[in-house]
């Protein structure tokens, strides 16, 4: 028997690769969607058994789809997480929230309890804590990837993906970072957070997490540019050497 469908509200290619390979290996059936224009369109054309949305979307926030008629079970994914999102989203009507990134078998696990079970299971284990920030955090952490994407295929195919990325991101962050444009760049910021703890890429990861409070407080956040855009090289000169390696 066919597995249940599952819609994917996703904009972040990498994030979107990763979940479809996790939910079709494991007997679903999925359909994307980049933004909310497309899950409406998708949604007139058919239905689903459940929705797996990321929270904020190129044009507005998974929220606004729950007010969809009849909308399926849904399960929201934020790299924002914390007790008082959970509840706020919860009481919005999902079913589910997911921090990201999220490991195969909590995934599978939240969505085992909103649909029938699929012909196929996957899990893995749920990364450890990576530790405190500071120096001497791992550019490229290869246990905390697999943790978390469940085999080495999977992370060559991520940080590829995110290799690409960092071709094209520097030049989408250039220019003066003003408080006017704050909004604009943590959007990039908070992608590439889930992004990049998604393919173990640890010490941008830390990074992110003390900069982006920063880039709301400061009242300089172009001071603040230099130092991530070091970091970018830098991954991006790791993840060439380790496929370079053969990428295992």
């Amino acid at each position: 028997m066919d597995g249940s469908s599952v819609l994917i509200v996703e904009d972040h290619t990498m994030i979107a690769t990763w979940l479809t390979s996790v939910l079709e290996t494991a007997g679903y059936r999925t359909c994307l969607a980049r933004d909310l224009r497309q899950a409406r369109a998708l949604l007139q054309a058919r239905r689903f058994d459940v929705w797996l949305c990321d929270l904020h979307l190129p044009d507005g926030t998974a929220i606004e789809l729950l007010a969809w008629p009849e909308h399926a079970p849904a399960i929201a994914l934020t790299a924002d997480l914390d007790a008082d999102r959970q509840r706020h989203l919860a009481q919005a009507g999902f079913a589910a929230v997911l921090g990201k990134p999220c490991t195969s078998d909590r995934l599978l696990a939240a969505l085992a309890g909103l649909t029938p079970p699929p012909p196929a299971t996957m899990a893995c284990a749920a990364p450890p804590d990576a530790g405190p920030a500071g120096a001497g955090i791992a550019v490229l952490d290869d246990d905390l990837a697999l943790r978390s994407c469940g085999d080495t295929a999977t992370v060559r195919a991520l940080r590829e993906l995110l290799a690409a990325e960092l071709r094209t991101l520097p030049a989408r962050l250039d220019g003066p970072w003003t408080p006017a444009g704050r909004d604009a760049v943590d959007d990039e910021l908070h992608r590439l957070a889930a992004a990049a703890r998604w393919c173990g890429a640890l010490a941008l990861a830390r990074h992110l997490d003390w900069l982006r409070p920063r880039l709301v407080r400061d009242p300089d956040p172009d001071r603040l540019r230099p130092g991530l855009l070091a970091q970018l090289l830098h991954l991006r000169a790791a993840i060439g050497a380790w496929l370079d390696a053969g990428g295992t």
